[in-house]
């Protein structure tokens, strides 16, 4: 599968450089394809990228046909990577400055066309008629009341839920330990 920093630029550095400027803050170190970092002095390093490498391994290579849903996508970085396994994917995020970000990023990475960004809340999913094969919930989990009523009703009979939620510092070289994530599936 391509990696996000194998796809080709679509536009002159300099013109890409003064746009990641102008959308700073940025929480999501995304590698542009021009070789440009939005967030190369990131608190806790290359992330989202290292977290990446840590859980990927947990959901398939192939995820052609798939709808996915990532539940506060922040600047897009897990659903680019879902949508270059195949997936159509959906990101929603109460932020309109991440979203901004994230659809940028998407016409940068050429995804514009399989991944679609929302601004909503995470219960809004519920008046939603729509399920997903996959459903990302990574650090958001401790924000909500009462999150898991709302996503169980989000994922398709067999689907997967992939839910990170850190319990200690989780800093760049702390693998994952065997507890840290579980893949849940129906």
């Amino acid at each position: 599968m391509k990696e996000l920093q194998q796809l080709r630029p679509s536009g002159p550095a300099g013109e890409l450089q003064e746009t990641v400027r102008r959308f700073r803050p940025w929480f999501h170190n995304l590698h542009l394809p021009d070789g440009t970092e939005t967030a190369p002095d990131h608190p806790l390093g290359d992330f989202p990228s290292y977290k990446w490498r840590e859980i990927s391994a947990a959901l398939p290579e192939n995820l052609s046909g798939w709808e996915a849903l990532d539940i506060g996508c922040n600047a897009g970085f897990y659903c680019f990577e879902l949508a270059l396994r195949g997936a159509r994917v959906t990101g929603i995020d109460m932020n309109p400055h991440y979203l901004a970000q994230a659809r940028w990023a998407a016409s940068q990475f050429g995804l514009a066309d399989v991944v679609e960004f929302r601004q909503m809340q995470v219960y809004e999913l519920a008046r939603m008629n729509k399920v997903y094969d996959l459903v990302l919930f990574l650090g958001v989990f401790y924000h909500l009341r009462y999150p898991l009523p709302l996503l169980l009703c989000q994922i398709k009979g067999g689907g997967r839920m992939l839910l990170v939620i850190i319990f200690k510092e989780y800093l760049p070289g702390n693998d994952f330990q065997g507890n840290d994530f579980q893949v849940c599936q129906d």
